[in-house]
């Protein structure tokens, strides 16, 4: 009902088109997968990424669950807050687990759940259990603090895998003036280069398909690109000029137009 309006709108505005459109992506991506990689369907997707993301507050947030559903069944009575939380934090859960997509960012609105649980679960232990555990929180994060200021050591090591060998560019992008191209179709990188060169360069890229990029080569201006090697090889054979590479790791190349 709260986005009723919204799917009113964009039916008066587009008609049959955007129920084909709207729908027919959720079917393809969440009823029957047809579209989707296998990595994004397997069932414990969700699971992984909770039992990886959520530390340290995890076992925090199931001995507020555990302590809730036991006074719930002892009392044979749920307190409405409490229902409200528990169906806030699985309701959701159930029907993006049910479906044949699962991506990470989807289960973004159970962690507000969650996050009530996980202080409950701090509530439960007695005033000095809780002081302790402040205690103790606070002495872990100052000391991660100073490790972070101090070391080179926590930029590398807090990342995902996905981002290990494209920071290795880093350097190089951070001397480049004006925005970076690379190619939008699926799987060859847009949003890996643009979330990991905004956030650790501050640069903007620009999202190009293959043949605009190539169009993009012509040295009009100087312009910088950056690819993944297995596309870079073959964009090379169709370059109207020859690129000059800046820099380069295992598996990805940043370069240039222009010598």
């Amino acid at each position: 009902m709260v986005s009723l309006p919204w799917y009113v709108a964009m039916y008066a505005a587009h008609g049959n088109w955007f129920i084909t459109e709207f729908f027919g992506c959720i079917y393809r991506f969440g009823i029957d997968g047809s579209t989707v990689s296998p990595a994004d369907v397997k069932w414990s997707n969700y699971l992984n990424i909770i039992l990886a993301n959520y530390q340290p507050w995890l076992l925090f947030m199931l001995y507020g669950i555990f302590v809730h559903a036991r006074a719930s069944v002892s009392s044979k009575k749920v307190e409405d807050k409490i229902l409200y939380v528990f169906l806030w934090s699985f309701v959701p859960l159930a029907i993006f687990q049910t479906f044949k997509m699962k991506s990470s960012q989807y289960i973004v609105p159970v962690y507000f759940g969650f996050s009530i649980f996980t202080a409950l679960g701090i509530e439960a232990f007695k005033e000095t259990v809780r002081l302790k555990i402040a205690g103790a929180l606070v002495i872990i994060v100052s000391a991660l603090c100073v490790v972070y200021l101090a070391t080179p050591l926590m930029p590398q090591t807090c990342d995902s895998d996905e981002f290990k060998d494209t920071i290795k560019i880093i350097p190089a992008v951070k001397n480049i003036v004006g925005n970076i191209i690379a190619l939008n179709g699926r799987g060859q990188g847009y949003w890996h280069f643009n979330n990991c060169l905004m956030f650790y360069a501050d640069k903007r890229v620009v999202s190009m398909s293959g043949r605009q990029a190539l169009d993009a080569m012509a040295p009009a201006e100087k312009k910088h690109f950056v690819m993944f090697k297995e596309f870079y090889e073959d964009f090379k054979k169709s370059a109207p000029s020859a690129p000059n590479v800046i820099t380069e790791t295992s598996g990805v190349v940043l370069f240039s137009n222009y010598d």
